[in-house]
């Protein structure tokens, strides 16, 4: 009975041995499930971003192929509205391919530092605004929610938007095109984005203005 008792008993060494296996392999599945867990979370939040920015440029491109000018008077232009960043251009909005005083200007405003907080990194679109004072009123309808005060909300999170012919300079026609660039960002107050904890996407679209006029 002593000998079969001795030959079952486990040693103080082998029992410490044997949790410290156990320990290491629930350790290894915990740090997979977690990693497993947040590489899910990244790449929605990516998705979700992506959306974001998809719809933004489709409505974009969809405005901007109404646009008109001329080469001496550009159809668009990127000049802030009161230090937002901005795009604004004129729209043939009578239809007769002339860039005359019945066509009307609009504008996408991405709001800044100066913006209420809720307002922050959003970006509106104006579908009329008061071109006397610069757009700085929107006369087209506006968002009825907390953040409408100017425009009708297109995106959110975003982190920049612009033209990007040239970068930081007038939006340029190009044979009738201009380049848009748009990033969102999961939290795009914080001092970094494109971070594995706070990813960004970058779009952009080449838009076709058919109404240009040359004279």
């Amino acid at each position: 009975m002593n000998k079969l008792f001795k030959e079952k008993s486990v040693t103080l060494v082998e029992l410490a041995i044997g949790v410290a296996i156990f320990g290491i392999v629930v350790l290894a599945v915990s740090q997979l499930d977690l990693f497993s867990n947040s590489s899910v979370i990244y790449a929605q939040r990516r998705i979700d971003l992506t959306n974001e920015a998809s719809i933004a440029l489709e409505h974009i491109s969809r405005q901007m192929s109404l646009a008109i000018g001329t080469r001496l008077n550009p159809a668009a232009s990127n000049v802030p509205i009161s230090g937002d960043v901005a795009l604004r251009f004129w729209v043939d909005s009578n239809g007769n391919f002339r860039r005359d005083a019945g066509d009307v200007q609009r504008a996408y405003r991405l709001r800044g530092a100066g913006a209420a907080p809720q307002r922050r990194h959003r970006l509106y679109y104006c579908a009329s605004c008061t071109v006397a004072n610069n757009c700085v009123t929107c006369v087209g309808p506006n968002d009825p929610g907390p953040g409408g005060a100017w425009g009708v909300l297109v995106a959110q999170n975003v982190d920049y938007f612009g033209a990007i012919n040239p970068p930081g300079g007038a939006v340029t026609l190009q044979d009738n095109f201009a380049t848009i660039e748009i990033q969102t960002c999961s939290n795009p107050g914080a001092a970094n984005c494109n971070t594995p904890n706070n990813p960004e996407v970058t779009m952009r679209a080449t838009i076709k203005m058919p109404s240009y006029s040359t004279n």
